[in-house]
């Protein structure tokens, strides 16, 4: 029986990641908020759809938004940072009156009572005004100046709850609010100094308000003059290794960012081919913009990880190691699997349990950090020697032979690492059939037209794909450990689709994917995200 909690492996891992070197005087951190509780499931390397360079930094944004932002409720901010960053703090409101926000001169003194969450809540009803009042305080940080920053939630009676954030000063006088959105479901909350990132859930485009939040939204406020400044949209970007030619205005130079031509400068970034790089970048909108300019400025906020791209080229498959002049192979060298990825986390496989965890490198200087672990029990498992060595690691290089070399600390050896292809050769020789998807209620869908649904995946991590109305094309990523996305947005030939058509739904399962797997008859199945369904393919007959 296996345990899929995570436990750490290896305390010196973290250690060589806190003695590491800086890889840029920009690098604040190459591990994002996450970083100390790495991911049970292998995260997915860099999308490559589109031409192989062009799209290597792009990531699966499933995996992606889970490593960069950290989960529900977490509101510790690991990045290493030269200036102290702020937490949540406990806050006692018992007995303070508070303004609601959104209402019209709505005062509440709050009881003690409390939600199922152990939040301070009140009801309030004054003749015109009536709701219930939550103030989630385990998310309440505090700036610089000893003010502090809480959200809180507003019912009306309405279809959900209205988010805001309220700005008191020490004293719980309230100084401002900024309204996050409907249904908003919150994620974590820091302060900088007087900067304040906050990052939630809120309902995406068409979504109901009965739904649940689904577009992870990540803002910087800056306080002034006791009040919030206009929000910063945060983004990330991953950014690939060389320019590539583009035409806008005129034929100029582009960044490669999430697999797609960027036309914009990112103010403060400064570029050096041949990295791969992960950015949190300032979005602001530009109030009139020029007719052939873009709509929004672009600012650089941090380097998430700066890394070269021939370490993100292949995945890695451990095949000896010589530590202490002793020699070391795997009996099973195919079972112990390595996945960089752009964001500085790595995910792998070992003969016995799945491993994940963070990285930081610095030109040839490397090391492993926060490695954790499925818990599976194996004997005879040479896992242990593995993780053990993955924590030694000092530095890197490739060698002539393509073989990923790391050396160990102490001089005491190395590691030898062998270049892995995504898939083997088959799959990209084969057109795959849709045969229908099956969903874990039960529920299937068929092809009406049994022909008409047919994917071609290449090597260089594009992919093209016949409906019943249009053709698609784009990018995949795929890894070593069975995770699987295809990027979006897809390029279509948009012919208007007949009623009957099925490609909407199709391009939708498509985009929700999120695994694959080969099946005893060669096919190939891929899995949809949360686990909700399967769809299924098939060798299409050679004519």
């Amino acid at each position: 029986m296996t345990d899929t909690s995570n436990t750490p492996v290896n305390n010196q891992a973290q250690t060589s990641v806190n003695n590491a070197p800086a890889a840029n005087s920009n690098v604040q951190s190459a591990v994002p908020e996450a970083a100390n509780s790495a991911p049970q499931t292998p995260v997915p390397e860099e999308k490559k759809g589109g031409g192989f360079w062009r799209v290597i930094g792009a990531i699966i944004f499933i995996g992606l938004l889970f490593l960069f932002f950290s989960n529900r409720n977490t509101n510790e901010d690991t990045s290493s940072q030269e200036n102290a960053t702020t937490t949540a703090q406990t806050v006692s409101f018992e007995g303070e009156t508070v303004t609601v926000p959104g209402e019209d001169d709505v005062s509440v003194q709050i009881n003690g009572n409390k939600t199922d969450e152990g939040y301070p809540v009140v009801s309030y009803d004054d003749g015109v005004n009536r709701g219930t009042f939550v103030i989630m305080s385990d998310f309440a940080a505090f700036l610089e100046d000893n003010s502090f920053v809480v959200p809180a939630a507003i019912n009306n009676g309405g279809s959900g709850e209205e988010v805001y954030l309220v700005l008191f000063d020490e004293d719980f006088t309230q100084q401002d609010t900024y309204k996050l959105g409907h249904n908003v479901d919150m994620q974590t909350l820091v302060t900088e100094g007087m900067d304040v990132t906050v990052t939630y859930l809120a309902l995406g485009k068409g979504q109901a308000a009965s739904e649940t939040p689904e577009d992870k939204i990540r803002l910087q406020l800056s306080v002034k003059n006791d009040g919030f400044e206009d929000p910063i949209n945060l983004e990330l970007f991953v950014v690939g290794p060389e320019y590539v030619d583009c035409v806008g205005v005129s034929e100029q130079q582009c960044l490669v960012v999430n697999g797609n031509n960027f036309y914009s400068d990112i103010d403060g970034f400064k570029y050096e081919e041949g990295n791969v790089y992960a950015l949190e970048v300032g979005r602001t909108e530009i109030e009139n913009p020029p007719a052939d300019g873009g709509a929004y400025e672009y600012e650089l906020v941090r380097i998430i990880n700066e890394v070269s791209a021939e370490l993100l080229a292949h995945n890695w498959q451990w095949v000896s190691s010589d530590v202490d002049g002793e020699a070391i192979t795997p009996a099973d060298s195919e079972q112990f699997k390595l996945v960089l990825t752009a964001v500085g986390y790595f995910a792998g496989t070992t003969d016995c349990n799945n491993i994940s965890g963070s990285y930081v490198t610095d030109y040839s200087n490397f090391a492993f950090g926060n490695i954790a672990s499925t818990r599976k029990f194996c004997e005879n498992s040479q896992e242990h020697v593995y993780t053990a060595q993955l924590g030694e690691v000092k530095s890197y290089e490739i060698g002539e032979d393509g073989n990923l070399v790391f050396e160990l600390a102490d001089n005491s050896g190395e590691m030898v690492f062998a270049p892995l292809p995504k898939f083997d050769v088959g799959v990209f020789d084969n057109n795959w059939k849709w045969t229908g998807t099956e969903y874990t209620n039960g529920y299937k869908l068929n092809p009406i037209a049994q022909e008409a649904f047919v994917l071609k995946l290449e090597k260089d991590g594009s992919f093209g794909v016949t409906t019943d109305c249009n053709t698609n094309r784009g990018g995949y990523d795929a890894t070593i450990t069975g995770a699987m996305d295809f990027v979006e947005p897809f390029i279509s030939t948009k012919k208007a689709c007949p009623a009957i058509s099925q490609e909407s739904k199709f391009v939708k399962m498509m985009s929700d994917v999120t695994s694959y797997s080969f099946t005893d008859d060669g096919g190939i199945d891929f899995g949809l995200k949360d686990n909700t369904g399967t769809m299924h393919f098939v060798q299409q007959e050679q004519e």
